[in-house]
């Protein structure tokens, strides 16, 4: 693949993740992992120091990315689901089934399931099930912050716990902001670009990517398996979460058809986005 196609490519991806990332109940780093970025940007994050120059284009690249398609989302999503949303949940769900087989590819099969990776594997099941009883029993009041010195340090709160919650593969940062009542706050940050808010809440995600890279770094280097099984349950997890945002809005036949159709479809799309991952990137960009 020529450079510029590389280039083009690379933030194409990025932008599809900083759009899924903004989705509830759907987690850009699954995706990332399904289009084969994550652990060389995992891997770039963590030691940051030395790959930021040696890897510079890449991270630019994608970073880029995902901000375009954060930004994207923040004016569209609201519309999206105020008016199709049970649809564009079902949709939302044939994305994470798709996303399963590129998920199992990443364990090492030659090595045996062992009785850690099974309760890893519950482990995962189990927080998304914990999230699902949260989205079920409260309908957390969004909060409203006044620009001042307490918002500011809560905004450096947000951004740490939103930059984690987007590096741990199956779990959906803006589902985690809407149980903890944030959600509105921070996209009506991006939509209005409030740099009042934006320049704590980047310090944060700063902050919380170069904490948490190292340690998921390190976890996947040294427990593989154990780590993949912790991913695999929280996906597959999440897909009982988008089912509790469909049900309430389910309408009539014609909403159920239209809703297995783009179910079917949003499988379609997440199979052929993990063929773009299948090509590998170079070690270092050109």
């Amino acid at each position: 693949m020529s450079s510029s196609l590389q280039t083009v490519r690379t933030f194409i991806i990025g932008t599809i993740i900083g759009i899924v990332a903004m989705i509830p109940g759907l987690s850009g780093a699954v995706l990332a992992v399904c289009l084969g970025v994550y652990e060389r940007l995992i891997a770039d994050l963590a030691d940051l120091r030395h790959k930021l120059k040696e890897d510079f284009h890449f991270i630019l690249l994608i970073v880029v990315g995902i901000l375009v398609g954060t930004f994207i989302v923040s004016f569209g999503l609201d519309y999206v689901l105020e008016n199709y949303e049970a649809i564009a949940y079902l949709f939302f769900t044939g994305l994470i089934i798709g996303q399963l087989p590129s998920l199992l590819k990443q364990t090492d099969r030659t090595k045996p399931v062992t009785k850690t990776n099974i309760l890893a594997l519950a482990i995962g099941l189990g927080v998304m099930v914990v999230m699902g009883i949260l989205i079920v029993l409260e309908d957390p009041q969004q909060a409203v912050f006044d620009h001042n010195f307490a918002a500011y340090i809560c905004m450096i709160g947000i951004g740490f716990v939103f930059a984690i919650s987007h590096l741990i593969p199956g779990i959906s940062g803006t589902t985690i902001m809407a149980v903890l009542g944030v959600l509105t706050v921070l996209t009506s940050a991006i939509k209005d670009l409030d740099f009042a808010f934006l320049i704590p809440l980047c310090f944060g995600l700063l902050l919380g990517v170069l904490v948490f890279a190292k340690i998921v770094h390190r976890a996947i280097t040294n427990h593989r398996n154990t780590t993949y099984s912790v991913v695999i349950g929280l996906t597959i997890g999440s897909i009982g979460v988008m089912l509790l945002y469909v049900y309430p809005e389910i309408g009539g036949w014609e909403d159920i058809a239209l809703g297995i159709l783009f179910f079917f479809v949003g499988i379609l799309v997440s199979v052929a986005l993990s063929k773009l991952g299948k090509e590998p990137f170079p070690e270092t960009s050109a």
